[in-house]
């Protein structure tokens, strides 16, 4: 499966059915997102071949900001932001309005919402694919 485009962010939870946040803004347009092989370790013998244990293979990851964030949308982020209880809980997570769901992680242990006008924020959020 393909990482597609990102284009109508929706965070979901567990399950799936109940909306936890759907941004009113979508985030800012140098939202990033790649595939971690964190779960590859690679050994070297003495005599120099190379030899790989995977534990996990490919893990998709995100990191997104949003700006211009009013107060009702900062605080439908912070509900999400309290749902998962940290990097506790996995939450469902859509790229492109529901057509590819994915279970994530958030992959980071602080979160801050910056003001950057009056009752305007900035959020940041970093989330990885759960195996």
């Amino acid at each position: 499966m393909a990482i597609k485009s990102i284009s109508d962010v929706i965070f979901y939870e567990q399950d799936g059915s109940t909306v936890l946040w759907n941004p009113a803004v979508q985030p800012n347009i140098s939202a990033s997102y790649g595939i971690n092989y964190e779960g590859t370790i690679v050994n070297q013998a003495y005599g120099g071949e190379k030899y790989t244990v995977q534990k996990h293979g490919r893990r998709y990851s995100w990191v997104m900001d949003w700006s211009y964030l009013s107060e009702t949308e900062r605080d439908n982020a912070d509900n999400l932001l309290d749902y998962a209880d940290g990097q506790f809980q996995f939450f469902q997570f859509t790229p492109n309005g529901g057509t590819d769901k994915y279970s994530v992680y958030f992959d980071q242990n602080t979160h801050e919402f910056q003001e950057i006008a009056f009752r305007v924020f900035s959020l940041s959020l970093s989330f990885i694919e759960k195996l």
